[in-house]
Formats: structure tokens, C-alpha cells, sequence
């Protein structure tokens, strides 16, 4: 068996949900942070009559905009500094109550959070794609040619395997990260930005891992495989090339604002100092864009030799009929703004432990 331990650090901002999330009732701002209220033991201090009013205060606040928890909570007679509180996260720029998407977070009782290692092997599972599509793009682009629903459905047979038994993958495990201590992370307020209308549309509230964090305790086997095996030295180089093909797209973008251009040059010099087998950048998590979690780069550079229809076709029809050329396709970007940069949810870099030493 093969196995390398691998430490992660954040290059921006990483959130990975279970899809569960905090209403506006279930937190207080206090400063700069966030309470998380302990509901269960705040019943139990309570009477029926406040329970009742509790629940008719919620009701009536469901879709008020603007809401305060805390008055709320006061004209129930509720002394605040009496709330029992289950955690404690930061925030940044958070300036009302909105629901918070939740970090991804154990079950059975371990009230942490964690990453999965299934985040990190879907990740490197496009880049092995990525890396195979690429080296066969003249046969691929000559099937599509001829049918293009049939080439398409066998592609994953071709790279991976006919069965799930036969699957390159199959032996390959990414082990889930350390429990991750709540300061480690923050919430954010993650606005998505159109490049075609140049505008901010709705916020979203998010629960994040800082950027600049490091997490222990991840680790990739490989056991013998089926067919003809995985090298995972190889890993490090096929993720590297098709993220890095990631971020040479955004660069070439010319709608990308100068703040978030910003980001990407200064992850393209990240990309140009790796040490080779040693270390590799890929990205995870909720809001990384299409182009990051499918094989839209390739797609996009053989744009050029495939009809439009045939494009529109292997994107699920995503893009909107007035997006005629492919290459400003997708036209939003979530970002969180700090300091002056924006930075694109979900760059992570990953290194070998026994390199650091």
C-alpha cells in the first residue's frame, strides 16, 4: 500500500456544507462575532408561556427582512447575559441577521467540523480526466463530431473503467481532515458578481474556514488496483496542470475586475513555485464554479472546432441563449472581499508532510 500524509492550508476562504444552516433566530451578534444559542438548554430555563411567545415572535419575524435577534429576545423578559450559548464563531462584515449556511460538521455526538476526504478526491478525480481528455482530444472531438450523446456517456467508462469493480479510482481513499477548532473559522458574507452586468447580486451568508488555516490529518492510499493502478506521485502533477489551467482561464477573462484579477495573479505565482511531487493547489467546496468541478476548460478550448450546438449540448444547456461566445461562460463569480482583494471561494494547497521536515 501506498500512503502519503498530507497537511492542507487555505489560500482563500473554504466552505463545504451538509446543507444544514442557522436561522436568524438561532444566533446573537455580539461584536464581531456570532453566538451560537443552545436551544435545548435555553427551553429548559424557560416557562411554557415564553416558549409559547417564543414561538409566535419566530413566526412573525419569518420574513421580516430586517430583524433583531437580541430585542427580540428582550421583549420576551430574556436577560441576554442568561442565554446559554453553544459556540462561538467570527464574523466578518456581518451587518443583520441572515441565515448562515453551516460548515459541513460530524455527527454521533463530535460537534466539530471537518473536510471530507471525498472533497479532496473528487477534485483530484476531474484532474485525472482532465489529464486523460486532453491527451485524447482529437479522438474526442472526432466522436462528438459523429455523436455526440454517445461519446459523451462513454466517457467515464473510457477513463475509469467499465464497472465500478474496474475503476482506476476504486482503491484510492482521501481519509477526512482533523477535527477543525471554531477558530479556525468565520463567517462571511459571499456576494456573487455578474461579469456580463458588472453588478453584485444577492449575499450569501457563509461559515467558513479562514483563509491562511492549516489543517492536519489527510491522508491518500492507494491499494493494488484492478486495472492499471494509480501512481499517486502522478497526482500531484495532473491536479497542479488542470487547476492551473483554472486560473490561466479567469486570467484570461477580460470582464474579471481588477480586485479579483488581483487574486488570481498571485495564486499563478503560487502555481510557479510548487515543489514538484511535493505540493499541489486544488480547489473545494460550495461555490467554486462550474469550471472547477467539471471538464468546461477542456470543453472551452476545443470551442472552436465544435459547433455551438454541440457545446451548449455537453453543458446541460447551463448557459443562457444571449451567451454566444463559450469563453465568458460561467458569467458569475462568488467572492468574498478583504482588504482590497475579492477572493474566489475554495483554493486550498496541499503538501507532503515529510517535505516540511
Amino acid at each position: 500500500m501506498e500512503r502519503i500524509e498530507l497537511k492542507l492550508e487555505s489560500l482563500s476562504p473554504v466552505h463545504i456544507s451538509d446543507w444544514k444552516t442557522l436561522s436568524k433566530f438561532e444566533y446573537i451578534i455580539d461584536g464581531d462575532k456570532v453566538r451560537v444559542i443552545d436551544f435545548t438548554k435555553l427551553m429548559e430555563k424557560l416557562d411554557i408561556g415564553k416558549i409559547k411567545s417564543l414561538e409566535r415572535i419566530s413566526e412573525e419575524y419569518a420574513n421580516v427582512g430586517r430583524f433583531n435577534n437580541e430585542e427580540a429576545l428582550r421583549e420576551l423578559g430574556i436577560n441576554l447575559n442568561d442565554i446559554p450559548i453553544a459556540r462561538e464563531i467570527k464574523h466578518r462584515n456581518l451587518e443583520g441577521y441572515l441565515e448562515i449556511r453551516q460548515f459541513v460538521r460530524m455527527c454521533d455526538g463530535v460537534d466539530c467540523s471537518y473536510i471530507p476526504g471525498s472533497s479532496i478526491k473528487g477534485s483530484i478525480r476531474t484532474s485525472w480526466a482532465f489529464d486523460y481528455l486532453t491527451r485524447e482530444r482529437e479522438r474526442l472531438i472526432q466522436e462528438i463530431r459523429r455523436n455526440k450523446k454517445r461519446a459523451w456517456n462513454n466517457l467515464n467508462q473510457t477513463i475509469f473503467g467499465r464497472t465500478p469493480h474496474e475503476d482506476v479510482f476504486r482503491n484510492v481513499s482521501v481519509s477526512d481532515s482533523n477535527l477543525i477548532k471554531d477558530e479556525e473559522l468565520e463567517i462571511y458574507v459571499a456576494k456573487r458578481y455578474n461579469l456580463v452586468r458588472g453588478v453584485f447580486q444577492v449575499p450569501q451568508c457563509l461559515e467558513c474556514i479562514r483563509a491562511g488555516s492549516k489543517i492536519d490529518g489527510i491522508t491518500i492510499s492507494s491499494y493494488e488496483s484492478s486495472r492499471d493502478g494509480i501512481d499517486l506521485h502522478k497526482i500531484f502533477q495532473k491536479t497542479n496542470e488542470f487547476h492551473e489551467k483554472i486560473v490561466d482561464f479567469e486570467l484570461s477573462q477580460n470582464r474579471i475586475p481588477e480586485k479579483l484579477r488581483n487574486f488570481y495573479e498571485n495564486l499563478k505565482e503560487e502555481f510557479n513555485s510548487l515543489r514538484e511531487g511535493e505540493e499541489m493547489i486544488i480547489r473545494i467546496g460550495f461555490g467554486t464554479q462550474f469550471h472547477s468541478k467539471t471538464l468546461w476548460t477542456l470543453i472551452n478550448e476545443m470551442s472552436d472546432r465544435l459547433s455551438i450546438g454541440d457545446v451548449r449540448w455537453m453543458i446541460h444547456k447551463r448557459a443562457r441563449p444571449r451567451v454566444r461566445q463559450f469563453r465568458d461562460y460561467p458569467t458569475t463569480r462568488l467572492i468574498v472581499e478583504m482588504d482590497g482583494i475579492y477572493y474566489p471561494l475554495g483554493w486550498v494547497k496541499l503538501t507532503k508532510k515529510e517535505s516540511e521536515e
